[in-house]
């Protein structure tokens, strides 16, 4: 059943998240919704320990339960894919297939670590090891607001821009996006210009060859 869910998240993620909702938002409503997940579970077992003789589970250890199907479905909906979308983006082409051999082995290896050493922190630290991935998972809110300008709907020409010391993160999508639209659509306008301007030229062409040819049969 985890497996499925990631699954189905990671279609969801790529059809309906990732251009529509953008990647900074996805980041922190993850991040937010993760932490709470982890914050209940950490508070359910501090409280009702299910590992105690005689601890029966009940309703808060069904709710436990489905908030890790919560987290991981929320965790795949922006942190499983998001890092890669985004390191697509903003490095140049020139090291971009380095930086992504970089991301993904980022990625892989605290996650092996995690794997390997998770059920002792669990048997050292109890439901502490809850609170601390809630806590983790809270900075990564203000990481993303203050240091991650967001992406979406911006072409590979626009993300220098992004990264201008003299714009905040938070606020360099807005300002390099509208950048982006006065460009198009002065463009866009010269374009239309020097059509317009190659048409009049054909317009008096034709209307000299006509003029000509009029006079030519009239004689």
């Amino acid at each position: 059943m985890f497996g499925v869910v990631k699954f189905v998240c990671t279609f969801i993620y790529i059809l309906f998240i990732v251009d529509s909702f953008g990647r900074r938002k996805a980041f922190m409503c993850s991040s937010t919704v993760c932490s709470l997940c982890f914050w209940y579970i950490g508070a359910y077992i501090k409280v009702n320990d299910p590992t105690q003789p005689g601890v029966e589970a009940g309703p808060g250890g069904t709710a436990a339960i489905v908030m890790m199907y919560i987290w991981i479905a929320s965790f795949i909906l922006a942190w499983s894919g998001g890092p890669f979308v985004v390191g697509s983006e903003v490095f140049d082409q020139n090291i971009r297939s380095f930086v992504q051999a970089i991301n993904a082995a980022v990625s892989w290896i605290p996650i092996f670590i995690m794997s390997r050493f998770t059920s002792d922190m669990i048997r050292s630290m109890g439901y502490g090891i809850y609170f601390l991935f809630a806590s983790l998972a809270v900075l990564s809110v203000p990481f993303v607001y203050f240091c991650i300008p967001e992406t979406k709907g911006l072409a590979l020409e626009d993300m220098d821009r992004l990264f201008n010391k003299n714009i905040a993160p938070r606020l360099a999508h807005s300002i390099v996006l509208k950048e982006a639209r006065r460009g198009a659509e002065a463009s866009m306008k010269e374009h239309h210009g020097l059509f317009k301007t190659d048409t009049n030229k054909f317009d008096e062409h034709s209307h000299d060859e006509n003029f000509m040819k009029f006079n030519t049969d009239k004689v």
